[in-house]
């Protein structure tokens, strides 16, 4: 509702609008990009190439880079329709590990970690079950 990104700055700067909504923005931005707005390509290009250099870090540091390891694409901008965002990441991240295997997290990422909780307190495979419907 406000008419420019520095509009959105100030908002945001002032309390008028809380931080949390600026993450709403790129649900916006790869939509835009995916219906063909140039600017809008471009920075969603950008974003994929951060995505791809935080992938290629971990990788490189990892030493996996020749090994057919699993890489988790989470959070809200994977949840976009935008097919080049998602080839773009893609490209980049196999340019560098070929044989990485990326897959898309479909499930809040808190599930793994209170999945291992379970995993400590010895729970059945009905508790986990329980928790992945709840959370999911």
């Amino acid at each position: 509702g406000l008419p420019d990104a520095e509009a959105v700055l100030s908002a945001v700067y002032t309390g008028e609008l809380g931080y949390g909504r600026l993450f709403e923005l790129a649900s916006v931005l790869l939509t835009a990009a995916s219906e063909g707005d140039p600017l809008a390509r471009e920075a969603a290009d950008f974003l994929a190439d951060e995505v791809v250099a935080f992938v290629v870090a971990a990788a490189t540091r990892l030493g996996v880079t020749d090994q057919a390891v699993e890489v988790v694409l989470g959070g809200g901008i994977f949840k976009t329709d935008d097919a080049g965002f998602h080839a773009r990441v893609a490209e980049g991240i196999q340019a560098v590990a070929p044989r990485a295997v990326l897959r898309h997290l479909t499930a809040p990422p808190v599930l793994g970690a209170a999945r291992l909780g379970l995993d400590v307190l010895g729970a059945d495979d009905e508790a986990k079950e329980r928790l992945r419907a709840a959370l999911s």
